[in-house]
This record gives structure tokens, sequence and C-alpha cells, in this order.
């Protein structure tokens, strides 16, 4: 509709983008990608705070090894969620066109898969913030009981 609006030659690659074949790849496509857009703590950092607190994982050594047993399962659980969310996200708008066409109602799946999933990755990360100064205070008082201990 934008490109329509728009005229000239924006009508043909506004037309080319709208075909099924396109336009569910494509938008497949963007959805997984963006999911591995990510502003949390790196792998290091997480290895950092599992020293800082003396947690272990089970067969692997602290130090580089956490780092990199960290980074492997964020790579892995990062890709089965992008995928799983490419899958809900493609499944819903094509739903929405098909009851768009048969029905006449819009249910704007996506819309609402998205938000709920926008909020509920602000809302993660909006709680590990305020737990963060807990999470230090909490290490420096260990710390500290543990030095004069000494």
């Amino acid at each position: 509709q934008v490109a329509l609006a728009l005229g000239g030659g924006w009508h043909q690659v506004g037309s080319f983008f709208s075909r099924k074949v396109v336009y569910y790849p494509l938008y497949f496509s963007l959805l997984y990608f963006s999911a591995f857009i990510d502003i949390n703590e790196t792998s290091k950092e997480i290895s950092l705070y599992l020293g800082k607190i003396g947690a272990i994982i089970p067969g692997v050594r602290p130090g580089e090894r956490t780092t990199e047993f960290v980074e492997s399962f964020r790579r892995r659980t990062i890709r089965k969620g992008a995928g799983l969310l490419a899958v809900l996200g493609t499944f819903s708008i094509a739903t929405e066109v098909y009851f768009r066409r048969q029905i006449g109602i819009s249910l704007s799946l996506t819309s609402m898969l998205l938000l709920v999933s926008a909020f509920m990755q602000v809302r993660r990360q909006v709680t590990s913030y305020k737990q963060a100064p807990r999470l230090e205070r909490a290490i420096e008082a260990y710390e500290s009981l543990i030095n004069s201990s000494m």
C-alpha cells in the first residue's frame, strides 16, 4: 500500500515483495536473524559472575572452559529460539492473511506475538538489571566475611 501511494518504480518493488513466494521467506529470515541481536552480557561476563559467586558447572573447569561452555550453550539456545520465533511469526502472519481473505476479519496474531515477545524480553532484562546491585552486595558481603575470618 505504501509503494502504491509513492507511485513510480516503488509500485513494482511493492508488488514483487508482496508475492507469497518472496514475502514469507523474507519475513521468516528477518525474524530469524533479528533474534541474534543480543544486548545482554557476554559469555565472558557470565563466566566471571559464576566465578565470583563460587558457582561451577559440573564437568566444566572454571575460567576459559566455562566461557566456552556458556558461549556454546547461548548459541544453541538462541538458534532454537530464533527458529521457533520465526516459525511462529510466519505461521501467525499466514493465518492472519488467511482469516482476512476467508472471513474478512483481521486477527493480528503477529502483532500480539511480537508485542508479548518484546515485553517478555524487556521485562527479563529489567529484572536482571535490578538484581545486579543485590548480587554485587551479596558478593561483597561474602568476600568481606571470608576475608575477616582469615
